[in-house]
């Protein structure tokens, strides 16, 4: 069984300028050699620092699916015994 090695690793997100990208590595990064592997990433545009609304109310319907229905899911009221 081949062992996981520790990775000493940096994530950076950089915007692309004429197909150019521009990374500036910590003083203590003293390797000779790196693996660059690029993966496209879109972010979203959020104004005023606020989620939009419709955003999160779909990511939360779409996990939130349920196999039980609302009567199931209410609590039943039971009679006390007397004594």
């Amino acid at each position: 069984m081949e062992q996981i090695q520790q990775i000493n690793s940096l994530r950076v997100y950089s915007t692309i300028l004429g197909n150019r990208l521009s990374i500036v590595l910590p003083k203590n990064f003293d390797f000779q050699e790196v693996e660059v592997i690029i993966i496209p990433r879109q972010s979203k545009s959020v104004s005023n620092n606020k989620v939009p609304i419709d955003d999160w109310k779909n990511e939360f319907l779409t996990i939130s699916k349920w196999d039980i229905s609302e009567d199931e899911i209410k609590i039943k009221s039971w009679t006390l015994p007397e004594y």
